[in-house]
């Protein structure tokens, strides 16, 4: 991911450097601190530092902070700074920094409130910069399991939609299209009104709420905050009643449904597909495998009420599923109920098509990473810790990516190509490779950490024994035999 301008200047675009405290981004990082907040068995601090950083040219400055006061620190070699040097966004954590050559001598770390843990999730711009990031710390050493990290992750997008709403008109009014495109976050994602809700509590009380969603519904931020999703909205009539039903089993499932307002599991799923999306690392685990005593908030669930008409729903033939009573007016185009839909959603940004026939017993987890010509996912098949590799290759008609690459038959769906150049007239073909998951994250994880090095320090010797029981650990995997019946 590229980025056409630097990022100073895109903080400058956002105009949002030495401006005052503001409500929206202080509920964020407040909310993040309950959330974040350790079970006192495992030791931790009961109330970690959540904290909006953003990079300036020569330092790091806190647009806002929980639970320490500071207003930022030096740009160098600050966590924030350490995110850049990432090839793709990837969420930022640092189980234990007295062991991780990078930040040893952090001023952060050696100085108050001596960091000792740090889980950062990058804020990305619309143009692919990196303008700081959204993170938790605390001054004890724990980990995360990998759900709450992805609920950070779709709450840095969020953040970022802030930074951005000065922006959002200025592009909307360009004349310049080819410009408009190389954007890596599409515009209506400004136009969508988002909150979290708990879907396990009764009511689904409303935890957050972005500021179209305030503006759509009529009520101010606190109202919203202190009702639930059902104070809001209502059936039309008796008989749709029966849908929560079919709710009720896609949130055991943690998959996302429609009820005309889109719902997409917090810990599970990313807020939509035309966005920037973000990587975590494969040392944090699955919380449901990873067999210790961690909280996992399954019960959150971002809830989306995209623009839409009335006249859309009447061209269906549908009924609106849900309104709402006793609020404000509003515009046309901010708020109208969709029509009744498929209680069921693919889980988006998944694959663009089924999952196939022989893996219906993988789940997706949160997102491993980004490459050139796919995405990796965590997950489990059973009771067996995966990943998943899922391969975007453009076919011709009649052509299949198997025969292309000499193999066998792979496990493959197909979709039809969207219309632009290069791929017109062809059609996606995904394949889909499952191999063992490995949690100690990447070699360039470990060289970077300095666990390849005689001693913790970046300027230590490699250390060749480890270096070659990692390569022959690694080649070990490669050579070893898939499951009957499936290929490599």
């Amino acid at each position: 991911m590229g980025c056409s301008f630097s990022k100073a200047e895109a903080l400058v675009d956002c105009r949002v450097l030495d401006t005052p405290a503001e409500r929206q981004y202080d509920t964020v990082t407040g909310l993040l601190q309950q959330i974040f907040k350790a079970r006192p068995c495992l030791g931790a601090n009961p109330a970690p530092v959540a904290v909006v950083g953003l990079i300036g040219e020569d330092r790091l400055w806190f647009k806002s902070i929980q639970g320490l006061e500071s207003k930022g620190g030096q740009r160098l070699h600050s966590f924030c700074e350490a995110s850049l040097r990432l090839p793709c966004p990837t969420l930022m954590v640092v189980p234990d920094t007295l062991q991780d050559a990078r930040f040893q001598h952090n001023q952060f770390v050696v100085n108050p409130p001596h960091v000792r843990f740090y889980c950062g999730a990058p804020l990305v711009s619309s143009e692919g910069c990196i303008l700081g990031s959204l993170a938790v710390l605390d001054v004890k050493p724990r980990t995360i399991p990998a759900e709450t990290a992805n609920l950070l992750c779709s709450f840095a997008e969020l953040v970022t939609r802030q930074l951005e709403k000065g922006r959002v008109e200025a592009w909307k009014r360009s004349a310049n299209e080819a410009a408009r495109k190389r954007t890596v976050r599409a515009l209506a994602c400004f136009e969508e009104a988002v909150v979290l809700c708990d879907v396990s509590t009764p009511g689904w009380p409303i935890l957050y709420a972005n500021e179209r969603w305030i503006q759509s519904v009529g009520k101010s931020e606190q109202e919203c905050q202190r009702s639930s999703l059902w104070a809001m909205f209502h059936f039309v009539a008796p008989s749709h009643a029966a849908q929560m039903l079919y709710a009720h089993a896609a949130i055991q499932e943690q998959k996302p449904f429609t009820l005309s307002l889109e719902f997409k599991p917090a810990t599970n799923d990313h807020l939509g597909e035309h966005i920037p999306l973000i990587g975590i690392p494969s040392l944090l685990q699955l919380g449901k495998s990873s067999g210790e005593p961690v909280d996992v908030p399954t019960g959150y669930f971002f809830v989306i009420l995209r623009p839409n008409t009335q006249a859309e729903a009447q061209q269906q033939g549908l009924p609106p599923l849900v309104t709402i009573p006793d609020v404000a007016p509003v515009a046309e185009s901010t708020l109208r109920p969709s029509a009744l839909e498929s209680t069921f959603a693919p889980l988006s940004p998944r694959p663009s098509s089924e999952q196939p026939e022989a893996l219906s017993e993988v789940s997706l987890g949160p997102l491993i990473g980004v490459g050139a010509h796919g995405k990796v996912y965590r997950g489990c098949w059973g009771s067996l810790k995966v990943a998943v590799k899922i391969l975007d290759c453009w076919m011709d008609e009649g052509e299949d990516a198997a025969d292309a690459q000499g193999k066998g038959p792979l496990l493959e769906a197909v979709d039809e190509a969207p219309d632009e150049p290069g791929v017109r007239g062809k059609q996606l073909q995904q394949v889909w490779i499952v191999s063992e998951y490995c949690d100690s994250g990447t070699l360039n994880d470990a060289i970077d950490r300095g666990w390849l090095r005689t001693r913790r320090a970046l300027d230590a010797p490699p250390d060749m024994r480890a270096l070659l029981q990692t390569a022959q650990a690694s080649s070990g995997r490669a050579a070893s035999q898939p499951a009957a019946g499936i290929e490599r």
